[in-house]
């Protein structure tokens, strides 16, 4: 296995938790320098960003569980449900009740499959 794949299954083991490019290095036995190297070459987003979008999406599949908004954005790591709304919206487009209203009743969430 890569260390970019070490690093890919690390962040997705912790998205409940805040997780630090130093974390993440430590786990894998590189520095956090290098991590951010990789990300460069692998990555279209910077390691914070890929996290947080990552986050974003694993949020956005669980809007569909029943379970409140306001328990979801604080699973992973958003203290306010402004906070949460502010940074889903930066990354799809609009909020989450708009998304759920319109983008996944149309069937359109298919775009979530490049991220």
């Amino acid at each position: 296995m890569t260390v970019y794949n070490q690093i890919l299954r690390y962040i997705e083991a912790h998205l409940k938790e805040e997780i630090t490019a130093s974390q993440i290095a430590t786990n894998v036995g590189y520095s956090a320098n290098h991590i951010y190297k990789l990300f460069k070459v692998y990555s279209p987003y910077p390691i914070m960003e890929y996290i947080r979008r990552m986050k974003l999406f694993h949020a956005l599949c669980e809007m569909y569980t029943g379970r409140r908004l306001y328990d979801i954005a604080l699973d992973y790591g958003y203290e306010t449900p402004a906070g949460f709304y502010k940074a889903f919206k930066a990354v799809f487009g609009c909020t989450p009740s708009e998304y759920k209203k319109t983008i996944f009743r149309k069937k359109a969430f298919l775009h979530l499959l490049t991220m």
